[in-house]
């Protein structure tokens, strides 16, 4: 994607880099009335208010055909020391008019762990 352009075509399932996103149109030329960043803010503010704990991270954020998936890990157990932290890692969806569809605890592990991903 272009730094110049100010609207990208964004193809199912694709990542974006949201410092170079201000305006995004769908395939089909449907408008996008947020941008990335504004969903990961909603999406950190609406969760956290939901299960009343703090956000630790945002972790990733992809599109589908569902809508805006967005994941993000929030410390669900403060201990000492702080490896022994239990993190959890949320999943957030929101449809392309940018309502809360709904959320959903993923994982969970001690900070300590390390984290593997599959492809």
């Amino acid at each position: 994607m272009s730094k110049s352009s100010n609207s990208a075509a964004l193809k199912k399932g694709q990542v974006i880099n949201m410092k170079d996103i201000k305006e995004v149109k769908m395939e089909g030329g449907i408008k996008m009335a947020m941008d990335v960043g504004s969903f990961i803010e909603k999406g950190r503010k609406e969760l956290s208010s939901l299960i009343g704990l703090p956000i630790s991270s945002t972790t990733g954020v992809r599109r589908d055909e569902k809508g805006w998936h967005i994941s993000i890990e929030i410390v669900e157990k403060k201990s000492i020391p702080d490896q022994m932290d239990i993190l959890a890692l949320y999943e957030v969806l929101y449809g392309e008019d940018g309502n809360l569809l709904s959320f959903e605890r993923k994982s969970m592990r001690k900070r300590m762990e390390s984290v593997s991903t599959s492809d």
